[in-house]
């Protein structure tokens, strides 16, 4: 059985199912549908969505009634096979269409598009600013996107999830799969010619549904505020960032790009890099020395809490993939951080953060290979040091030493883990066992 359906506006189909007709195929003319399908009786039945040389299927077992939301017919057929009535020779059923009416049905997501393989399209043709429109539907919903920039130019972007609250997770891969960035809010980045992209939002909690979401691609047209120029291989050819400045910049085989920023205040700051791949190096440089160099670079992240004198500052960055002719973006900022925080760079006995048993000192482990020395003297013999995080995927070793002599070494897990130590003199050593995004956490003095 086929139902097919011209009418554009809300309408039911009705029909019936035997042991010897069990499936049907659902069609109607394009445009976005919520549809209501109802057994008379409970069964269980696969539904197909069918797409060129692509067929998606789900299964349903022992239902009555399911809803579907946002189907895009445009698109899609769907064909429904049900494969056990319950021993009931016959059962009605009925569909219900409600057609979308949205002044934005034109760029609405297309669902289902719960992978990379039947991933909405968003094509990238010229220099206009593109946005999209979708919703996660329930708390497991996810959807995909397949960016195309279908133009002949590299496009520097500004990639926008605006969303109503926190709820939501994006991730941006490449064409192969492979993680490039998750996209917090904004999210610069070169959309290479002819390059596939795909952008995953789900949901992070389960305290909301049908919450919508927008996708803005702006493209940026007056490069000369925000690209790289070359040559820029020295640092008197640095290119000049000014603080809460975006720059886009690309680094080939042998290449090197300097950047140089001015602070004019001591203070805290941060400096924010994020690539369509990772064979770079970072040296942060000033006058008085090298605050960290040639520190390799795996993934996006940030160099959070650098206490910066006021001077002349220069950033560094180098393909240390020096066999492999392949041009690579990136995106680099500098801008201001929190005063509460811990102080960069920490990263070895000699430059340790030293704090009191006043203190809740707030810190974080940044990249896969970024470790936090803390100093504290103290004045009882036996204290507790109390270390606390909520991610409850992520896991810090943490070393401790008395008096310049290796004591313990624990692994701390969501929620707070107390460490009792005997001894005065205490340096904590922490570092990341399984690294996958920044880890924040606190570390104090308990009583």
């Amino acid at each position: 059985m086929q139902i097919s359906c011209k009418k554009s506006d809300n309408f039911t189909i009705k029909g019936e199912i035997t042991i010897s007709k069990s499936n049907f195929f659902i069609k109607t003319n394009k445009g976005i549908y919520d549809l209501e399908i109802s057994f008379e009786s409970n069964v269980s039945f696969e539904l197909s969505y069918i797409y060129k040389e692509i067929t998606y299927k789900q299964k349903y077992d022992n239902i009555k009634t399911l809803k579907l939301y946002d189907i895009d017919f445009g698109k899609y057929y769907i064909q429904c096979n049900v494969y056990d009535l319950r021993g009931i020779p016959k059962i009605s059923y009925k569909i219900d269409f409600t057609k979308k009416q949205y002044w934005y049905s034109s760029r609405y997501e297309s669902e289902p598009n719960d992978n990379f393989e039947i991933a909405s399209d968003f094509v990238l043709t010229n220099y206009n600013i593109y946005s999209n429109v979708g919703r996660l539907v329930n708390e497991s919903d996810t959807d995909f996107y397949r960016i195309v920039n279908d133009t002949f130019f590299d496009m520097n972007c500004i990639l926008t999830i605006s969303t109503s609250d926190n709820n939501f997770s994006a991730i941006l891969y490449d064409e192969n799969q492979n993680l490039i960035s998750n996209v917090n809010k904004n999210l610069p980045f070169k959309f290479l010619a002819k390059k596939i992209y795909y952008l995953k939002i789900s949901s992070k909690t389960s305290d909301f549904y049908h919450l919508p979401y927008i996708i803005i691609i702006k493209p940026i047209t007056s490069l000369s505020n925000f690209s790289e120029f070359e040559p820029n291989n020295t640092n008197e050819d640095a290119n000049k960032i000014e603080i809460n400045q975006t720059i886009f910049g690309e680094i080939s085989e042998n290449d090197v790009d300097y950047y140089t920023f001015n602070v004019e205040k001591e203070g805290f700051y941060r400096i924010i890099f994020s690539s369509s791949s990772f064979p770079f190096s970072i040296s942060l440089i000033s006058d008085f020395g090298s605050f960290f160099g040639d520190y390799k670079m795996h993934r996006a992240g940030s160099f959070r809490h650098l206490l910066l004198p006021k001077g002349i500052y220069y950033i560094r960055l180098n393909n240390i993939e020096k066999s492999i002719s392949k041009t690579y973006s990136y995106s680099i900022k500098v801008e201001n951080d929190s005063s509460s925080l811990e102080i960069e760079p920490n990263d070895d006995e000699t430059s340790a953060n030293e704090f009191t048993i006043f203190d809740n000192l707030v810190a974080s482990i940044s990249w896969e290979y970024d470790i936090d020395y803390y100093y504290i003297q103290l004045e009882k013999d036996q204290n507790n040091i109390i270390i606390s995080m909520e991610d409850p995927f992520s896991i810090l070793k943490c070393e401790i030493f008395v008096d310049n002599i290796f004591i313990s070494s624990l692994d701390i897990k969501e929620g707070s883990t107390q460490i009792l130590v005997s001894g005065k003199k205490v340096l904590i050593k922490l570092s990341s066992l399984n690294f996958s995004k920044e880890i924040v956490y606190n570390i104090k003095v308990g009583n």
